[in-house]
């Protein structure tokens, strides 16, 4: 099963993407603010984050940046902010990839699941460096 850390502030959109999610065989923890998902990332080990760049409490950029000084976990932002200098912004703090809101659930999970193969097929190939197999 693929971890994913939902922090979303619309519980719609957390819904959303929880029902396909459970119907595609993903385990889904839920956030809506930005210093809730930092505990729930303490706690667990995620393969992937979505957040909002709109959250309560701590701003998915801030939230992006603090991960990104303790882990190397896929970070997707999905916001409303879709200015040229919001997603720059987004990238810059650290995120694999930016969703501009409204976006189709399936799309999202797509790029999803492109982004985990990358990560996967990476990690596969520094483990057969380290044994000498590449």
């Amino acid at each position: 099963m693929t971890n994913l850390l939902i922090a979303d502030a619309d519980a719609e959109t957390r819904l959303k993407i929880m029902s396909y999610a459970d119907a595609n065989e993903f385990l889904i923890d839920e956030a809506g603010d930005g210093i809730s998902a930092i505990k729930l990332f303490r706690r667990k080990e995620y393969d992937l984050i979505a957040l909002d760049v709109f959250l309560p409490e701590l701003d998915g950029l801030n939230v992006c940046r603090q991960l990104r000084k303790i882990s190397p976990v896929p970070i997707v932002f999905l916001t409303a902010k879709s200015r040229e200098f919001d997603r720059l912004a987004g990238f810059e703090a650290g995120a694999d990839d930016y969703i501009i809101k409204p976006f189709y659930v399936s799309e999202l999970f797509a790029r999803i699941h492109a982004i985990l193969n990358r990560c996967r097929e990476t990690q596969k190939r520094t483990l057969l460096a380290a044994d000498g197999l590449s």
